[in-house]
């Protein structure tokens, strides 16, 4: 992650790293277990908030550490490994993982604030808005959730395993399944906006930049899509751009 000048990052010799963007000095280092040896390995992306960085791991732990020192402020242990990267938003951090649980967590304490169980394996990390919580499973379904009263609002079957968690774009989610398909659904109704195949499957989380959405599949091709105008019922709106 970016932010503030300083690249944040964690390696599998179980330290968390920030560098100046600039110069790539080190800023600060912090260990946070004994990586491999241990299986503590640090492989998703941390999320960030206005004074701190979360990190999770594969032995189960959540750390928020200070973005400025490097100080670990909390770090609670979870009953299972983290492979996703959390989410933050209004003082909460959210996190998915294998076991079908999605766990929020008051950012302030590490305190478990409450489970919602989806019941078959979570895909990937979270995408998340003011109100809602959007989760991808391996059984092909995207699910919305309230953050306050953790109710299901809406899901959207895919048919298809789920590759990568949701992106929002616009007014829309985008997310790729093991079938090699790109779906873009309405966060409002998840209804299917528009769908097109790739020459692949999605091999990670669909990038977004510029107001346009970023894919790349096993097939080692690239994607950039534009963001179409919202037409329901024309599944074609997915427009390819580019390809490289």
């Amino acid at each position: 992650k970016i932010s503030d000048g300083k690249v944040f990052f964690a390696a599998n010799d179980g330290k968390a790293y920030a560098l100046d963007l600039g110069s790539g000095r080190l800023v600060w280092s912090r260990d946070l277990g004994e990586g491999a040896q241990a299986g503590g390995y640090l492989l998703a992306s941390p999320a960030l908030d206005e004074a701190r960085i979360y990190f999770s791991s594969l032995d189960g732990r959540v750390f928020a550490i200070d973005r400025n020192t490097g100080a670990i402020i909390w770090q609670v242990q979870l009953p299972v490994p983290i492979r996703f990267a959390p989410s933050v938003s209004d003082g909460r951090v959210y996190l998915g993982s294998h076991d079908g649980v999605l766990r929020s967590i008051n950012a302030l304490t590490g305190t478990v604030l409450w489970s919602f169980t989806v019941g078959v394996p979570i895909a990937d990390g979270l995408a998340v808005s003011s109100t809602t919580l959007y989760v991808a499973s391996k059984d092909g379904k995207l699910r919305a959730l309230t953050k306050a009263a953790v109710g299901l609002l809406w899901e959207f079957d895919a048919h298809s395993s789920l590759r990568g968690g949701p992106s929002v774009l616009g007014s829309s989610l985008v997310i790729g399944s093991e079938d090699g398909s790109l779906y873009q659904v309405s966060v409002a109704t998840g209804g299917l906006l528009g769908k097109i195949s790739l020459s692949g499957r999605v091999a990670a989380p669909v990038a977004l930049a510029g107001g346009k959405a970023h894919v790349f599949t096993d097939s080692g091709v690239l994607y950039s899509f534009k963001s179409p105008n919202q037409v329901p019922g024309a599944p074609t709106q997915l427009r390819v751009n580019a390809r490289t």
